[in-house]
């Protein structure tokens, strides 16, 4: 409401029907929520023990493109996904970090989405790199596991400062949050006998 209109209302109604249907207006606009407004996640950051080792690994093994590197700052961003609508930034001495902790990093976790079709191939990209591939239990496996309230298939690994990374890929499947978190083979197997259980029925 602008102050033209609330001179006008307050004329004819007085301050407090002028108060109330202020906030009846206000009210309403907010019924729209700041996160129905969002496109997605921009940006992340990661604390790294040393900056360049870390631009290596993103850099070379991950294979995100590099947007720019600030020497004095010590940070590097680098771009995820081909149409650079997320942004993942390292840095050795983060602004938020107060001095006195050190500068151990404490470790955090970020998943990157890839399609299903390419989440094998990336598998195989970070075993033929020496990297250790890890379920959701923490067993070293290169079998995704599938967290069925999604549903989707995730590897996991660590980076050099042992930052838990992920790699997900959505199911084209409807949610099963009953069977829990289960290996990519089980849940092959349990949608097998769904579908076989469906056929029969019908």
């Amino acid at each position: 409401m602008n102050a033209p209109e609330a001179r006008l209302l307050g004329a004819h109604v007085g301050p407090r029907r002028m108060i109330s249907a202020f906030t009846t207006r206000y009210t309403t606009f907010m019924k729209q929520s700041p996160a129905t407004l969002f496109r997605g996640l921009f940006e992340t950051h990661l604390h790294v023990a040393n900056l360049e080792a870390a631009m290596r690994f993103y850099g070379d093994v991950i294979g995100l493109e590099l947007g720019l590197m600030e020497s004095e700052r010590r940070a590097a961003f680098y771009w995820v996904g081909e149409d650079r609508s997320t942004m993942l930034g390292l840095w050795e001495k983060p602004p938020w970090i107060a001095p006195e902790t050190g500068n151990s990093p404490q470790i955090q976790h970020i998943a990157f989405a890839v399609s299903f079709e390419d989440l094998q191939e990336a598998i195989q990209h970070l075993q033929q790199n020496g990297i250790v591939l890890r379920n959701f239990f923490d067993q070293n496996t290169d079998e995704p596991s599938v967290l069925a309230w999604m549903p989707a298939a995730s590897i996991y690994f660590n980076d050099l400062d042992g930052h838990l990374l992920e790699f997900i890929a959505m199911l084209d499947s409807e949610p099963a949050p009953d069977i829990g978190v289960v290996s990519l083979s089980e849940w092959n197997n349990l949608r097998k006998q769904n579908q076989g259980n469906a056929t029969r029925k019908a």
